[in-house]
């Protein structure tokens, strides 16, 4: 009985340690795109970028990109969630997920059947008009 005790108490404590990705983002932490990694079918490797693109995650659970969520090509502003979900509301929908390690950010694409990632670096400064 107290072994079962004891493992009920480990496993809390170590439930009570994760975190979520939301409470890893700092309210206007903005983030540079460094990296990218897409397949087309086959093996894929990031690969570093030439184009500049920031996201800044904002209050009110708000996170904008400078280019757009669906290629508009402009800044627009969506919803990200506790669990490491942005909502791009992209024809009607649409998800991403991040996570985030040190100063490490990856957003995934789960729609794609293939590689589908890309890898941005936390940059200090204000604000992505800044950039």
């Amino acid at each position: 009985m107290k072994k079962i005790i004891l493992c009920c108490i480990a496993a809390l404590m170590l439930n009570s340690c994760e975190s979520l990705e939301s409470d890893k983002v700092k309210e206007g932490s903005s983030w540079k795109l460094i990296e990218t990694k897409v397949s087309i079918g086959g093996p894929a490797e990031f690969t570093p970028v030439s184009e500049s693109e920031y996201i800044q995650f904002l209050s009110n659970s708000e996170v904008i990109k400078s280019n757009g969520w669906c290629g508009e090509g402009r800044e627009r502003t969506v919803i990200y969630s506790k669990d490491g979900t942005i909502l791009t509301n992209c024809n009607g929908g649409g998800t991403l997920l991040f996570t985030i390690e040190n100063d490490i950010m990856i957003i995934r694409n789960p729609a794609c059947i293939e590689a589908c990632e890309y890898k941005y670096k936390k940059v200090s400064g204000g604000t992505m008009s800044a950039k």
